[in-house]
């Protein structure tokens, strides 16, 4: 504050919180938000354009961070275990995000195959201005389950690339994805053209050989096809849904001429 007294002269003051003998600055504690939250993408490169992974292919990861806060975040970094993650540090004011900076590419191995997917998390860290960490984990923005695993309110469902595509096998087509949710689409073990031979034998198996399901003359438009339920001989929780993996199916039809055919390779229940 300035004045001038009756000669003319400055009186000045600088204010204070609470008394007019001191000049303390006057402090209004905002209250701080500090948090952030990370989505990674994945994308299944197909070098070579037949639909089917191979070892040696890749998938490419992109990663969106967002400050969710209204601190600034520094340093923040991203990392995967499964993959060298590029790009960074960067900074983030509060409310801003970042879709360009980190990137990966996984090459798919012949492990990869056979499980029939690739699942992976990775976690973004950044410190506050007095040096706190904050970190979180990824989610998955196309996986609509929204499981909270750190309890922050923002869900961290985990990448995955399931190597679907149609298998065209002579004379049938076998689809080897499952998701038996009951929305009419990929609910139960679709085997197209199966019912032309009626002469058949389906079998899934779980990844350590037991048989969680078994029946003669498959047929997709009867009710003795796969839905997604233990239903083998040997099962000893028979009836019960099957958990999320990847499992393994062996199909054999006979012919007209008499010709038996057997097939088989992997099934992914999500």
């Amino acid at each position: 504050a300035t004045g001038q007294d009756p000669d003319g002269g400055d009186v000045t003051d600088v204010s204070d919180d609470d008394t007019n003998v001191e000049d303390d600055p006057t402090i209004t504690n905002l209250p701080s938000n500090i948090s952030f939250s990370i989505e990674k993408s994945a994308v299944f490169n197909d070098e070579d354009g037949n639909n089917i992974p191979e070892v040696g292919e890749t998938i490419t990861y992109t990663f969106r961070v967002i400050n969710t806060g209204n601190v600034k975040i520094y340093d923040i970094l991203v990392e995967d275990p499964l993959i060298e993650v590029e790009g960074g540090p960067i900074d983030l004011e509060g409310g801003q995000e970042d879709s360009t900076t980190f990137f990966a590419i996984y090459t798919i191995t012949a492990a990869n195959i056979e499980e029939g997917s690739v699942i992976n998390q990775a976690t973004v860290s950044g410190v506050d201005l007095q040096g706190n960490i904050i970190e979180d984990l990824s989610d998955d923005p196309d996986d609509l389950t929204n499981t909270d695993a750190n309890g922050d309110g923002d869900p961290d469902d985990p990448t995955v690339i399931i190597f679907q595509g149609v298998l065209q096998i002579e004379d049938i087509i076998i689809h080897n994805v499952m998701t038996p949710n009951g929305d009419g689409r990929n609910d139960i073990f679709m085997i197209q053209n199966i019912e032309k031979f009626p002469i058949n034998n389906v079998q899934v198996f779980n990844r350590w050989g037991v048989e969680v399901y078994s029946t003669k003359g498959y047929n997709p438009m009867n009710d003795n096809v796969f839905r997604g339920f233990s239903d083998g001989r040997t099962t000893v929780r028979r009836g019960e849904r099957l958990p999320t993996g990847t499992y393994y199916y062996v199909v054999s039809y006979e012919r007209e001429t008499g010709e038996v055919r057997k097939l088989a390779g992997f099934l992914y229940i999500n």
